[in-house]
């Protein structure tokens, strides 16, 4: 007998949209820096451990300390800004 695979949603997303860390999400190729946005700042700003209330999806001031703070224990370049170096260590 052939047993038929179970498809699996989409595991990026949950049902109330809010992401959920991909396992080794690509660099986009964009800086991320003061005033971005969106799913890849989440990711980030989980990355580098804010607590999840301070998970806004916006690279704010708590987001650059928390990043300078990453990349100085992980020895890169202290900027604040994830680019891909930065990226690259986090996922």
């Amino acid at each position: 007998a052939v047993e038929k695979a179970e498809v699996k949603k989409d595991p990026v997303k949950t049902e109330d949209k809010k992401a959920v860390p991909a396992a080794n999400p690509p660099y986009p190729g964009i800086l991320f820096k003061t005033g971005s946005k969106g799913i890849n700042v989440e990711r980030i700003q989980r990355a580098v451990g804010l607590e999840e209330k301070d998970v806004s999806g916006t690279y704010d001031a708590k987001t650059v300390i928390a990043v300078k703070a990453y990349q100085k224990r992980k020895k890169l370049g202290v900027d604040g800004i994830t680019g891909k170096k930065t990226w690259e260590m986090l996922f």
